[in-house]
């Protein structure tokens, strides 16, 4: 009976340690300006837990570019640039491993990127 005790506090304790991100529902809105250079836009992030063992993810985000080069400067011709992104995804969590999946699409004026991750963390025991 002592040895069931310890094994149970043992699971509790590393389902804890390695716990996955916590809900969560982030609006943020970034700003930069500086040497005519200006980027800005929102993101939008929603997270939420289903049961122990699984966090889906969903995220938007956009930014708007504008700048002037010593060339563009001089021969007046602006440049602009706009980018959305939305991105969503897994963690899942199994024994002391968690494992995240995702998929990203970007898209740029002069460049789509469609990247998927798959990324797996195994923690160290003891300290």
């Amino acid at each position: 009976m002592q040895n069931q005790v310890r094994a149970a506090a043992v699971a509790v304790i590393n389902l804890r340690r390695w716990p996955l991100p916590e809900d969560r529902f982030d609006i943020l809105y970034h700003r930069y300006e500086g040497d005519d250079v200006k980027v800005d836009g929102p993101s939008i992030l929603g997270r939420k837990a289903f049961g122990k063992h699984t966090s889906l993810y969903a995220n938007y985000y956009t930014d708007a570019v504008s700048s002037a080069s010593i060339d563009v400067r001089t021969y007046a011709s602006p440049y602009t640039e706009d980018r959305a992104e939305y991105s969503f995804g897994a963690d899942l969590l199994f024994d002391t491993t968690t494992m995240a999946v995702g998929y990203t699409n970007s898209e740029e004026n002069d460049f789509p990127r469609i990247p998927i991750t798959l990324e797996s963390v195994t923690p160290c025991s003891g300290t």
